[in-house]
């Protein structure tokens, strides 16, 4: 599977990008915790960057293999934990809370927006495959003839 393209031209999608913030603990040095582009990194450099923070960026963009699955799983796993819920470690307040309701509304609306595009492109094996919320709202989303049919 490559990327979507209409009328043979790719498409080329923008993406959110994610702020590290530490998860309840403070990051001295922000160093740490990034890494060069994947196609630099080169011999044990890998191994160095994991060594220096087990929050490595290096974990995403040159994942290996791991009781997740392949490399991808593993990275897809990993970022999933960092995630987290939002405002996580961060005291509880009426605006807080508020807050943090609103952007998982919009985590799952931008999951849902993610799901049905994975539908268009036929991607239901995949999605059933990764479990969890994907599978709850795959099922949510496609009626139950349709999951016969695919299954």
């Amino acid at each position: 599977m490559g990327p979507a393209k209409v009328n043979n031209v790719p498409v080329f999608q923008p993406f959110r990008g994610l702020r590290y913030c530490g998860q309840s603990r403070n990051v001295a040095d922000l160093s740490a915790v990034v890494a060069p582009p994947y196609d630099v990194i080169h011999g044990n450099e890998r191994e160095s960057l994991e060594a220096m923070d087990p929050n490595n960026a290096v974990r995403l963009i040159l994942p290996q293999a791991s009781a997740d699955g392949d490399g991808y799983a593993t990275a897809a796993a990993l970022l999933a934990r960092w995630r987290g819920p939002s405002y996580g470690g961060v005291p509880s307040s009426p605006a807080v809370a508020a807050d943090a309701s609103h952007w998982e509304e919009l985590r799952l609306g931008a999951l849902e927006d993610r799901i049905a595009a994975d539908l268009a492109l036929g991607r239901h094996a995949e999605l059933l495959a990764r479990g969890g919320l994907y599978a709850a709202m795959w099922r949510q989303q496609v009626g139950e003839g349709e999951r016969r049919r695919i299954a």
